[in-house]
């Protein structure tokens, strides 16, 4: 759930037009960002994964259009990108002089796949693209934990509860958001070694919960 004001209920109820702003952030900055023209396309897939159904995982599939062929080049400076790039999208409402917004979603960059335009050539014989669409496939942050393997053997710190170790092996890859798991962490626990996501699983079926990253991009718990 993600709270919003009355005016929400006034307008579901009149006239309404429906909003999506979409952004592409590096390293915090944000290298593109559109309301609605450049959006071809958008969907949000949501799925249980594991074996054990442990963890809730989504991804985004965002297609637009690129006039000018410069969003994706290849090159490394490109405003679109998969090299640390995050995708947010924001979804909202316009009813008269009330508008509002909310977060649908923060991803992981993990793909593009340009359909070319057709090639222009200039007066000096330089071949220039020229208009395209480009697909940006995203997948949520649980896959960055999943990449980002501990360099050393993972063990439990003393004393832990299970929010508090979750924390700390969450710490710098994902901000967590406000739930309670004070159950202490068994001594029986055992991670595997280097597999940060895989602790966290097993730290979160230890309080009954299930992992998944919410509209604001904080990693989450569910009852599972």
């Amino acid at each position: 759930m993600w709270p919003v004001s009355t005016g929400w209920r006034a307008a579901l109820t009149g006239d309404l037009t429906t909003t999506v702003r979409a952004s592409v952030l590096y390293e915090g900055a944000e290298t593109w960002t559109d309301d609605g023209p450049e959006i071809r396309d958008l969907t949000v897939r949501t799925w249980l994964a594991g074996g054990d159904k442990s963890q809730i995982c989504t991804e985004a599939t965002l297609t637009i259009g690129d006039e000018t062929g410069g969003l994706w080049t290849g090159r490394w400076d490109s405003p679109l990108g998969w090299w640390g790039h995050r995708l947010h999208v924001h979804v909202g409402a316009v009813a008269g002089r009330w508008s509002e917004s909310m977060p649908l979603g923060r991803w992981r960059v993990d793909a593009i796949a340009p359909k070319p335009g057709t090639l222009r050539e200039l007066r000096n014989g330089k071949l220039i693209s020229g208009p395209q669409e480009v697909t940006l496939t995203a997948t949520d942050m649980l896959s960055q934990i999943a990449d980002e393997r501990a360099t050393t053997p993972l063990v439990p710190a003393p004393g832990a509860t299970v929010r508090s170790e979750i924390v700390r092996l969450a710490a710098g890859i994902v901000p967590v958001s406000d739930w309670v798991a004070p159950q202490p962490v068994p001594a029986s626990i055992a991670y595997d070694d280097h597999d940060r996501l895989g602790a966290i699983l097993q730290l979160a079926s230890v309080a009954g919960l299930v992992p998944v990253i919410n509209r604001a991009g904080a990693l989450d718990m569910i009852p599972a």
